[in-house]
Parts: C-alpha cells; sequence; structure tokens
C-alpha cells in the first residue's frame, strides 16, 4: 500500500508540474548527436495549405518546439528554386525568441546533398572577416517522423545586426539572378530592399559610376559608394571556392551608419566547392559589371591578383579540408538516418573525397 502510495504522490506531482509548465507529452525524438532539435506539427490541412501555397509561401501557423522548448510558429516553404523538391527548405517566425531570434531559415541543401559544402565555405568567408549567417546543423521532425537533416539559419534582418551591434541603413539582396549592377538592368527587379528605405537611389548611383570609364575621378568616386577590398576579397572566395551561383545572385549588398559604402555579405552557398576557376579567367565574373570591372589586374591602382593570393594564403593556413572533416563526423549519424540525403549517388565520405580534392587544387596543398 505504501509503495503504491508513493507512486500515486510522485505521479500526481509530476502531473501537476505539468500542468503548471503548460508542458505537454511528447515522445523523445533523436537529436543524433546535433545541439539543435527541431518539431514541427501539423494536421493534414495544414500540409494541404503549406503545400498548395508553396509558390506563394503561404504560411501556417503550427506548433514548434526548438530543444523542447515550445513556440507557436508561423511556417512556410522557403527558397525561389526549391518548392518543387522532395525535401523543401522553411521559413519559420517564432512567437518569442529562441536565442535571441524570431526568424531562422531551415534549409534543406539541395544543391548540396552533404551539407559539407555550404558549412565549410561559409566558414571560409568568416575566416576572411565577412558577416555570415550563424549556422547550426539541426534534426528536423515532423508529425512523429524523422523529416532529415537541416541547416538551422539565421537571416540578415535586424536582430541579427542589433546582436553585432551594427546600425544598418541599407540591405539589399540581389535576387531573380540578375543582380548583376549593370545599368540598364532593372534595379527594380534584381534587389529586393530587406532593411531601409524603399528607394534604390544609392545602387542606381554605384551602377552609373561601375559603367563610366575608370578615370582617375571616377575610380575615387565610385571608391566612396563600394568597399573595394570587401569586394574584391568576395570575389577572391567565390573563385577560389566556386561560389558561381553568388555572382549575380544570392548575395546581398549592405550599408551601414559607420561605413557608408556597399559590403558584399554571402548567401546560400550550397553550390560551391563543384567547379573549378582559374585566378587567370575572368568568366566567372563576367555578368557582374561591378566584379569584371575589377577583375583586370590594376583598375583604379587596385590589383585583384594581389587580393587572389593573400586570399588563397589565408584559407589554406585555416584548413578547410580539415574543418570539413570535422563537421562530417559531427553530422555523420543525422546524415545517414536521411531518407533524402543518404538516398543520394555519394556517400559522405565520398562527399569529403571530392571536397579534399577540390579544395587541395584550389589551396594548393
Amino acid at each position: 500500500m505504501w509503495k503504491f502510495s508513493l507512486i500515486f504522490r510522485v505521479g500526481s506531482i509530476f502531473l501537476a508540474s505539468a500542468i503548471v509548465l503548460g508542458c505537454e507529452y511528447r515522445e523523445e525524438k533523436n537529436d543524433f548527436g546535433l545541439d539543435i532539435l527541431v518539431e514541427m506539427k501539423m494536421t493534414s490541412e495544414e500540409m494541404s495549405i503549406i503545400d498548395t501555397g508553396a509558390y506563394t509561401k503561404t504560411p501556417v501557423n503550427i506548433p514548434v518546439w526548438i530543444n523542447g522548448e515550445k513556440f507557436l510558429g508561423k511556417v512556410s516553404y522557403a527558397g525561389a528554386t526549391q518548392v518543387d523538391s522532395l525535401k523543401r527548405s522553411f521559413e519559420v517566425i517564432l512567437s518569442s525568441s529562441f536565442n535571441e531570434r524570431q526568424v531562422y531559415r531551415l534549409s534543406a541543401m539541395n544543391g548540396d546533398l552533404s551539407t559539407l559544402r555550404a558549412m565549410t565555405v561559409f566558414h571560409a568567408f568568416s575566416t576572411a572577416g565577412f558577416l555570415v549567417p550563424e549556422i547550426k546543423p539541426a534534426a528536423v521532425w515532423i508529425n512523429g517522423e524523422y523529416a532529415g537533416l537541416f541547416l538551422l539559419m539565421s537571416v540578415y534582418d535586424q536582430a541579427y545586426f542589433d546582436r553585432r551591434k551594427i546600425a544598418p541603413v541599407q540591405l539589399y539582396q540581389a535576387e531573380n539572378g540578375i543582380g548583376d549592377l549593370s545599368a540598364d538592368t532593372s534595379l527594380k527587379r534584381a534587389f529586393s530592399v530587406k532593411l531601409g528605405s524603399v528607394g534604390k537611389v544609392d545602387l542606381a548611383r554605384t551602377t552609373a559610376l561601375i559603367a563610366a570609364n575608370p578615370t582617375m575621378e571616377n575610380c575615387d568616386a565610385l571608391e566612396k559608394v563600394v568597399n573595394l577590398d570587401n569586394v574584391m576579397k568576395y570575389m577572391a572566395i567565390s573563385a577560389l571556392l566556386g561560389n558561381r551561383d553568388g555572382i549575380v545572385n544570392n548575395y546581398f549588398l549592405l550599408r551601414t551608419a559607420s561605413d557608408s559604402r556597399l559590403q558584399v555579405l554571402p548567401w546560400d552557398l550550397d553550390l560551391t566547392l563543384y567547379e573549378q576557376d582559374s585566378p587567370t579567367d575572368g568568366s566567372i565574373f563576367v555578368e557582374n559589371a561591378l566584379f569584371y570591372r575589377f577583375f583586370s589586374d590594376n583598375t583604379c591602382g587596385r590589383s585583384y591578383g594581389d587580393v587572389y593570393t593573400e586570399i588563397q594564403s589565408q584559407l589554406k593556413e585555416a584548413n578547410l579540408e580539415n574543418f570539413s572533416r570535422e563537421y562530417a563526423e559531427h553530422i555523420r549519424d543525422a546524415f545517414e538516418a536521411d531518407w533524402f540525403l543518404s538516398g543520394g549517388q555519394r556517400t559522405l565520405d565520398e562527399h569529403l573525397a571530392e571536397i579534399s580534392t577540390f579544395l587541395n587544387q584550389a589551396l594548393g596543398y
């Protein structure tokens, strides 16, 4: 009797605590050793809404748990080119902050069936001093089923800059594959305004200066509106690590209160470490007026060749190959349990071998 009474009492206390804390019972899910575990719950009606609204990014309001903490989430599919994929990315807007943020991207990494490429190249940009998203691999479960390995990414928004004590004035995103900074391209279609005023006067001025002949006066004016060191480093990393998708698309331009010059921020790096580019071949930059102008060796007194050599040495010292190997071991269990990633044409070790070969050729190991 005493034993039964004790069990009943302990059970009552647990139940009362659950009610007080507003908890609900959920079967414990496998996080596969990752730091982030995301759970989402949708009804069949909500799944239908999000599926039929894939192209318009129609959101549904559903419960979302991150590391056991419950939120109400406004969830929609994300990414213009991935809505037809079997495994889709999500945008998640939380009802309250997780890790001081409310807006996240859950990236499915359809262009990188290892997640190694994006993580390695973001690490390379960070090593070179660029602002990059906060990214962590996440085990994602939907309606009790393992949906796979995703990357939980912060987006470039006010909260991102507040955490870094940066005051953004203007933030643009290059999109529609036409963010070429050419004077005859529609800025309305080529760039969206993410922060700041709706007008694009500074972009219009920049494109006009890029199109003008590179006299010394023109160079001085251009240097006042564009951070050329940042631009050339972005070019060098993109050429070295095959970031061909970040030339007229998938990059941001930022102007801050402390620096009125536009600087480039990298984004969406799943299509990297695939295609090698020679330092003497400027074909990767042809479609972007700004990049192509500063590809030649001594335009406006700047040597892209010198920046390329400097970045190559810096990334070689950073040992990107070792970074990718350590990250691979961290995600291995989550990768192998992912029906989409592990069902691809390559194993994780085969992806590693390809990346290793690319880095050895690019960085001269």
